[in-house]
């Protein structure tokens, strides 16, 4: 597959995601892009979220905290992006895959990548962690990404939000928070070890996006 990286600048997610899928819909089966992105602080709702009587205080919140409130079209749970997380999105033709193998090839891109940086990532649910899902992706069992995809019959755009830099508690404490305002409940503590990680905290050592997004690129070659 193809690879396209943006390292300089920071991009709006709700306009990255526009364009990204205006892109798949141009494409062939067969031909897919991989593209790593660096998004600005944003939480991202769900449709889902939107209609949640707590959504305005929740999307409050987050505006508090620094991050922009997006509303995406794929589903999951609300989840925090900052300046320490690499979007890595696969773009496809809509009729290129079906819908778990999408998901699967753009796990193995990741895990692939994350091999090249030293660390060995599995694929699976990680209980514990924020927005949950059959392919969280983890180093020792804590979560450092998620995927979640859009698709109709032209195109496929496959996200995900993979935690670089930093740590993972303050994440959970994050999405915890605005998942208790949209629920009108209290914050879930996190467990001890936190469920969530980044991959720098888990290699011990400093990682920054140009060493993912080379890791990327190399596994972009390999996922042909």
């Amino acid at each position: 597959m193809r690879c396209w990286t943006e390292p300089n600048v920071r991009q709006d997610v709700a306009a990255t995601f526009a364009r990204e899928f205006e892109l798949a819909g141009t494409l062939t089966p067969g031909d897919g892009i991989l593209h790593a992105w660096l998004p600005q602080p944003t939480l991202l709702f769900t449709q889902r979220d939107a209609r949640a009587p707590g959504y305005a205080q929740a999307a409050a919140e987050a505006a508090a905290l620094g991050y922009a409130p997006v509303v995406r079209v794929s589903g999951g749970e609300a989840v925090p992006l900052d300046h320490g997380t690499v979007c890595v999105d696969l773009l496809l033709a809509g009729e290129a895959l079906a819908l778990r193998p999408s998901f699967d090839a753009l796990a193995e891109a990741i895990t692939t990548a994350v091999g090249h940086l030293g660390l060995a990532a599995t694929v699976g649910r990680v209980d514990g962690a924020y927005c949950p899902g059959d392919y969280d992706i983890a180093v020792a069992g804590r979560k450092f990404a998620g995927l979640a995809q859009r698709r109709t019959q032209k195109a496929i755009a496959v996200h995900s939000f993979v935690l670089l830099e930093g740590a993972g508690r303050p994440r959970f404490d994050v999405a915890a928070r605005i998942a208790a305002a949209l629920a009108a409940t209290t914050p879930v503590q996190s467990p001890d070890p936190c469920p969530v990680t980044s991959l720098a905290e888990a290699a011990g050592h400093a990682l920054r996006a140009a060493d993912l997004l080379a890791a990327i690129e190399a596994a972009a070659e390999e996922c042909a």
